[in-house]
């Protein structure tokens, strides 16, 4: 979820005394390689950047060597998470952006920033 959709929802909720409970705010349920695919869309910025996905078994080889445990990847490898954001954009009227406008803006300000500099 882009930072500037989170800071609209939470004045929202803020102003409106009506609101009450709790809200999911979420965008898209995107995976890993859908990010990668918006940053490679990013034409303004050219990036170099991963082609493949891991294979599951290279995934259940090297995973027990960052602290995750086979019985946690069996629960969660490959399943998708999905979140239900309609009582965000109904209550609050939040709009959100795309992941491709997210990914992009931040992609210039880090440029602007001069914490990353593109290859290219």
């Amino acid at each position: 979820v882009d930072v500037r959709d989170v800071a609209f929802a939470h004045a929202q909720a803020a102003c409106q005394t009506e609101v009450e409970g709790r809200f999911v705010l979420s965008a898209v349920s995107a995976s890993v390689f859908d990010v990668i695919a918006a940053i490679a869309r990013s034409s303004r910025h050219p990036v170099r950047l991963p082609v493949g996905r891991t294979p599951a078994w290279l995934t259940y080889l090297v995973a027990p060597l960052l602290g995750f445990d086979w019985h946690y990847l069996r629960r969660t490898l490959g399943v998708a998470l999905r979140l239900e954001n309609a009582k965000s954009i109904s209550v609050l009227g939040v709009r959100y952006r795309t992941l491709d406008e997210t990914v992009s803006d931040h992609i210039d300000q880090l440029v602007d920033d001069g914490l990353f500099v593109p290859k290219g």
